[in-house]
């Protein structure tokens, strides 16, 4: 196996401690028993916990810029579909980090919460706030909307749709009627942002 395939499988592995647990709570002992190899093995491929963790994160922000890329390139596509694509994409990749995890990196990792804070400003909150204020000016939206609302409004969407805790202090009828995937979740919120709720 290759350093790069070892070093992306590490990174898959992390990945999945670190978003399930939190960074602080993860130990390297931990991510070497997920891969099934020794401590020593992955300090061959990454100097610390937290090279790891930053390395994780731009590798998450690379996937999230080549995906934003294909959307707001795509030809023949409206302004209001590509707002779209965009908020149900990043929505559904960014929101994996939980408010959990960002608290834990806000409280501990001072650095890396920069770098999240960085990541949804640049990936998501700069893009879709354009196609906003593009769609705005084609008159495809509303002339009276608030980008800076609607972004509020979608930034809780990201940052609490994948939350165990916020979505378990709904009764248990109303959790069986949500969709079961985070993009499920945010084409419906996208769909009841467009199309408004009333008839």
């Amino acid at each position: 196996m290759t350093d790069s395939a070892i070093h992306t499988q590490l990174l898959a592995a992390s990945r999945k401690l670190f978003l399930k647990f939190g960074y602080s709570k993860v130990t390297m002992d931990e991510v070497a028993r997920e891969m099934g190899i020794s401590k020593k093995t992955i300090y061959l491929y990454v100097p610390s916990k937290l090279k790891l963790m930053e390395d994780m994160m731009l590798e998450m922000k690379n996937e999230i810029t080549l995906g934003v890329s294909k959307i707001m390139s795509a030809q023949n596509v409206t302004t209001l579909d590509k707002l779209k694509q965009a908020m149900i994409f990043t929505g559904d990749k960014l929101s994996i980090i939980s408010p959990f995890v960002a608290a834990d990196l806000m409280r501990n990792v001072p650095a890396l919460w920069d770098l999240l804070k960085k990541m949804r400003y640049e990936l998501a909150y700069r893009n879709i706030k354009n196609l906003v204020e593009e769609g705005i000016a084609s008159g495809s939206l509303r002339k009276d909307i608030s980008p800076e609302l609607l972004l509020m409004f979608y930034s809780c969407a990201v940052q609490y749709i994948r939350d165990a805790t916020f979505i378990n202090d709904f009764p248990k009828d109303i959790q069986q009627k949500i969709p079961a995937t985070a993009d499920k979740v945010f084409e419906g919120i996208v769909d009841m942002l467009f199309k408004g709720i009333t008839n």
